[in-house]
């Protein structure tokens, strides 16, 4: 697949060499403005289109023969491929008279043997395959992934074409401020590790000593061949502010039956984060989202229009989280916990959490939902979740719908319109300090043990739920 077109991403002190260039040869200025396909050559599928008359270009192999031609033959250099004639992977190329102290980074920039600036030409965001990546599952991209990536600027765009790119080695990426990653959708644009290691992060960005802020990563798919033990395919750590994440999943693309990632995505001290359209399927946990011990700065989640299966536990909310909201989402088959909120990820209470009424929880085999919080205070929980079959694929372990098993002077609303067919309870609370409202629409039906239990006097919990057919009462 070609992989350059025509628009030039110079600024303005970068233009004017060329259009010295033109004028010097008499080129009319409406040329150089309505004509870009006789401006700059273009390797593509129909073949290699004009550069300007007068203009001294050649067309070379591959970027190796690039850095080969002399400056002061060429202006215009057109490379049939990066590798090889013919791989995808060719671009065109300009001599940069102002820039000459600019660095190889193997894709935008080369560096000629004679010193000479070659300065790609592409059309949009940076692409991928301008820094030789095969993208067919099986050549190792890993360095280019990271050439492209560092070449990247504070603003920047990426764009990572159709295809399937092989890494061996987990990507870190750099620390810089507004950056947009681009792939043709999580069906199309898949990066597949295929390394060695087994318990790290494949995606690493940001740590927690540099705050990101206006990412978004959009439309590719992250998945192993290798078996993983731990780490997270997607690890997010300390971004802050306008975080988007559309269309990006976490899960399997080629007809396999299981999956060999640990971890899905993984929001670390994130706020004001959005993460809508998604499909996770990993061996341990889903989407885990967790805060700091020591601060209240992670808050404000949403997750929206995804689906997570066949995971051990579905979402995580780890500890010192506030403002998470849980939207249409499916989570299904879960080997223990669909929804579980705790402590493990951080020592520190959760505060707000919204789970809505057009989130399902469906045939978890211990519970749908646990809430085991004891290092929270007087938080709120608003649960509006459909909840379904807890324990209904075997086995149930015990298979409850929503266990309150902790949460100190919590205020937790429960309008769920059902809680439905669970093998034990369909709601059960522990901890008798928790004031529990549940709605009179909620319906908890056909459940094999209690449609509500509860420890204690049940003088903090109010009910007017409808309670149907239940084993138990």
């Amino acid at each position: 697949m070609p992989c350059s077109s025509t628009a030039v991403p110079w600024n303005e002190s970068e233009v004017f060499p060329i259009k010295r260039f033109f004028f010097s040869r008499f080129w009319p200025l409406t040329v150089l403005f309505l004509s870009p396909f006789l401006l700059f050559g273009c390797h593509s599928a129909g073949g290699p289109v004009p550069s300007p008359v007068g203009s001294p270009s050649v067309t070379v192999e591959n970027v190796d023969a690039l850095r080969k031609v002399s400056g002061q033959s060429a202006s215009v250099v057109i490379t049939a491929g990066y590798h090889r004639s013919g791989d995808g992977c060719g671009a065109t190329y300009l001599r940069d008279d102002v820039r000459k102290s600019a660095k190889d980074n193997g894709g935008s920039v080369i560096v000629g043997e004679d010193g000479t600036r070659w300065r790609a030409v592409w059309q949009g965001a940076l692409p991928l395959r301008l820094f030789g990546a095969a993208g067919d599952g099986s050549r190792d991209d890993t360095a280019a992934i990271r050439a492209w990536l560092s070449a990247l600027e504070e603003g920047g765009s990426g764009y990572a074409a159709a295809g399937t790119y092989l890494f061996t080695e987990p990507i870190v990426f750099p620390l810089k401020q507004d950056i947009s990653i681009r792939g043709d959708g999580p069906q199309q644009t898949v990066f597949l590790y295929g390394g060695l290691s087994t318990d790290v992060d494949l995606f690493l960005i940001g740590n927690n000593g540099n705050s990101l802020h206006g990412w978004t990563l959009e439309g590719f798919n992250l998945d192993a061949r290798t078996v993983m033990t731990g780490g997270a395919a997607l690890h997010l750590v300390n971004m802050k502010h306008t975080v988007r994440l559309r269309d990006v999943s976490a899960s399997r693309v080629d007809g396999r039956n299981g999956s060999c990632l640990w971890n899905g995505v993984f929001l670390e001290n994130c706020s004001l984060t959005h993460y809508v359209g998604f499909e996770i399927h990993s061996q341990n946990e889903g989407i885990l989202i967790s805060g700091t011990s020591d601060t209240d700065g992670a808050a404000d989640i949403l997750l929206d229009q995804g689906t997570v299966t066949f995971t051990r536990v579905g979402i995580h909310c780890g500890g010192g989280m506030g403002g998470l909201y849980v939207g249409q989402v499916l989570i299904y088959g879960c080997g223990e916990t669909g929804y579980l909120q705790d402590n493990a990820l951080a020592a520190r209470g959760n505060r707000e959490i919204f789970l809505s009424e057009l989130c399902v929880l469906d045939a978890c085999h211990s519970y749908c939902a646990l809430i085991d919080d004891p290092l929270s205070l007087q938080s709120t929980v608003s649960f509006n979740a459909f909840i379904s079959g807890a324990g209904w694929i075997s086995p149930p372990t015990p298979g409850t719908g929503l266990l309150i098993a902790s949460l100190p002077e919590g205020r937790v609303s429960i309008g769920s319109q059902h809680i439905k067919h669970c093998v034990a309870n369909g709601i059960e609370i522990r901890d008798n300090t928790t004031y529990v409202q549940i709605s009179p629409l909620t319906y908890l039906v056909g459940n094999g043990g209690y449609g509500l239990l509860f420890s204690g006097s049940g003088s903090r919990i109010k009910s007017e739920a409808f309670s149907l057919s239940n084993g138990r009462g």
